[in-house]
């Protein structure tokens, strides 16, 4: 999974560990939020550098404080792209190489959603659905994409809740916040929304952490 890491990291380095001890900050930041070592802890992973790197990162964590410790990686199965039951199997290989960590793959069910259509449906909806006829395939995109966003963290805290798991902590880092303020910015959110992610939220009493921000 090292291996992994360092080989995407070298095509997309983070500027969050870019020139600084990562697991020094990591420590930092991790103590600033109040997450502790003695409470079981969830990690959304989704193969990519940033909840790959995070992954690491907590494991080490946990193995310099404690053991055993309680670590659970989900990941999520879009289920947008016919590639992406693959890719969860991807990641379930790199992860059965980190002992202590027990994986959880979750699948998002696209017929639980009332008004939503899934992405097949949208180049051949939009000329004939006359409630819709006015959208572009773009603006459909972009609903779906945030109605998945949504989903997958009613899912993984969902999960969360199942195995009493109170710690999600999820990848987001400097860029992610960047990115956030600038498509905030040009939506001409006001003062509060430009604000950007806070490094601790609370979605359905989980705490949800962002220690890479």
């Amino acid at each position: 999974l090292r291996k992994v890491c360092f080989a995407l990291a070298s095509k997309n380095v983070s500027t969050w560990t870019h020139g600084h001890s990562a697991s020094k900050r990591f420590a930092k930041s991790m103590k600033t939020e109040n997450v502790t070592s003695h409470e079981p802890i969830a990690v959304a992973v989704s193969g990519g550098v940033d909840s790959m790197s995070l992954l690491l990162l907590t494991h080490d964590w946990l193995q310099q404080r404690r053991k055993p410790f309680s670590l659970v990686a989900l990941s999520v199965d879009h289920n947008l792209r016919a590639e992406s039951a693959g890719e969860q199997d991807k990641i379930a290989g790199w992860l059965s190489s980190l002992q202590g960590v027990q994986h959880v793959q979750l699948k998002m069910e696209w017929n639980e959603f009332e008004h939503t259509d899934h992405p097949s449906e949208l180049n051949n909806n939009v000329d004939n659905d006359k409630t819709r006829s006015s959208q572009e395939p773009a603006v459909l995109l972009s609903k779906l994409q945030q109605s998945a966003r949504d989903r997958r963290y009613a899912l993984l805290v969902a999960e969360c809740k199942r195995q009493g798991i109170s710690r999600l902590l999820v990848g987001h880092t400097f860029d992610d916040q960047l990115e956030t303020f600038l498509f905030r910015l040009c939506r001409a959110s006001g003062v509060a929304g430009l604000a950007g992610m806070q490094a601790t939220t609370v979605y359905d009493h989980v705490y949800i952490t962002r220690p890479l921000l």
